[in-house]
């Protein structure tokens, strides 16, 4: 069943795509942004126009941003909007990257814009730098003032203490002090909770969310080094020591693998949710809570015990083609699929292309139709055009439209349902 958009301004075609039903999951990896519940997209104006003065429009003039169903959230100045994100912007590829927005409306107001909750501040009285989490942003007073966070009132909170913060992520947010200037300057992290207390304290080195309520804190080469290195445990509120804690290599919502200082032979540690690291007898990729090895065109997948789930033999596998329990591998050219947790194909390596996961959802290519699947290889809906953007809760397809050099943009939701479609003219 395909849902259709309504007419698309500028084109003289009916119909849309995307299979109207329930929406998957959303889902959200350590390290994967949030998933941004409102879009960028050109504003087409009047479906009466011209072609030349809906082009003129969607190449100029204002912008607006649609929620999940197609609703206008807010019409802001695209001059405001270049300046927040760059000149490079441009309509196609507006929206895939920001969760926050500080913009004028067309109306002369400024708007501070939280992609990702849904909210529009009128004319803030303060700089606000990241969408809102555990009721607080991160802000400035003005553009010189040290960071700290907010309300949605306004109300600085910690106000003057930091050169950079991170959003709060269950109660504790990333912060970092730097002293000096160019080659002689000084940066130190810690972590503090809503009431500004230092749950570790600033030292020079790195911390990373690895999921889970944890934190790694690293060393790295060529600074200071830290004597509290290891993974701080939100929910246990403590610090797991783990000397000489070089660099997290690969972690999800389900493991992570972590390296010491020691050179070649140093040991790989495996660490579970509510677990203290333990030493692997054979170090490799993981895949879930999994471990991969790749030898001789073979990927093998084996338990974090060592008893073997599965193997596949594969010609290619990108670093970066893991997603919680799936990784993305290619046994030729043209002729790739999904790996599961249990070391075999959820998705046959049939397909043309696959793009990287994103919050739970894939793009998929066959036989020159794209369809979207989660991450047990379900299909989710087909597409009609080929998907140019995915985010965490819209696709924007691309399709050559009724008139010759046009082409249709449609953005569907989480859903499948098409709810926005505008055609852009000849360039």
């Amino acid at each position: 069943m395909f849902a259709s958009c309504s007419k698309a301004p500028g084109d003289g075609a009916q119909g849309g795509q995307g299979a109207s039903g329930a929406a998957s999951e959303v889902l959200q990896e350590p390290g994967e942004a949030p998933a941004a519940r409102l879009l960028v997209v050109p504003d087409p104006g009047p479906s009466n126009g011209s072609q030349e003065q809906i082009g003129q429009s969607i190449k100029r003039g204002p912008l607006k941003i649609i929620d999940e169903d197609g609703k206008t959230f807010a019409d802001f100045t695209r001059e405001s909007f270049m300046t927040t994100v760059g000149p490079g912007s441009f309509p196609g590829n507006l929206t895939s990257d920001n969760l926050t927005l500080d913009v004028t409306s067309t109306s002369g107001e400024r708007l501070f814009i939280d992609m990702v909750n849904k909210k529009k501040i009128v004319n803030p009285k303060i700089n606000y730098l990241s969408y809102f989490s555990d009721g607080l942003a991160t802000a400035r007073a003005d553009n010189n003032a040290p960071c700290g966070w907010a309300d949605e009132l306004g109300n600085m909170r910690m106000a003057g203490r930091f050169t950079g913060c991170g959003p709060f992520k269950d109660g504790v947010a990333i912060v970092q002090e730097t002293k000096g200037i160019s080659f002689w300057a000084k940066t130190k992290v810690g972590l503090v909770d809503t009431n500004g207390v230092e749950l570790v304290p600033l030292a020079e080195g790195s911390i990373k969310f690895i999921g889970n309520g944890r934190y790694a804190i690293t060393g790295g080469s060529g600074m200071t080094p830290r004597t509290d290195l290891g993974i701080y445990d939100l929910a246990q509120k403590r610090l797991i020591p783990l000397p000489g804690l070089k660099e997290v290599m690969w972690f999800n919502s389900s493991a992570a693998l972590l390296t010491v200082e020691g050179g070649r032979n140093s040991p790989t540690y495996y660490l579970a949710p509510s677990k203290d690291p333990v030493v692997l007898k054979v170090p490799g990729g993981l895949i879930g809570k999994n471990l991969t090895t790749y030898k001789d065109d073979k990927l093998t997948v084996t338990s974090p015990d060592g008893t073997p789930l599965g193997s596949e033999t594969i010609l290619f596998r990108a670093s970066q083609g893991a997603y919680r329990n799936t990784l993305t591998g290619e046994i030729g050219h043209g002729q790739v699929g999904i790996i599961g947790e249990g070391g075999k194909w959820i998705v046959a390596p049939e397909q043309s292309s696959i793009s990287h996961f994103t919050h739970g959802w894939a793009s998929v290519l066959k036989g020159g139709r794209w369809r979207i699947v989660d991450i047990a290889g379900r299909t989710l809906f087909e597409l009609k055009g080929e998907p140019d953007v995915l985010t965490g809760r819209f696709i924007e397809t691309i399709a050559p439209g009724s008139a010759p050099g046009t082409t249709n943009h449609e953005i569907l939701n989480r859903a499948g349902k098409c709810i926005y479609r505008y055609t852009e003219p000849p360039l």
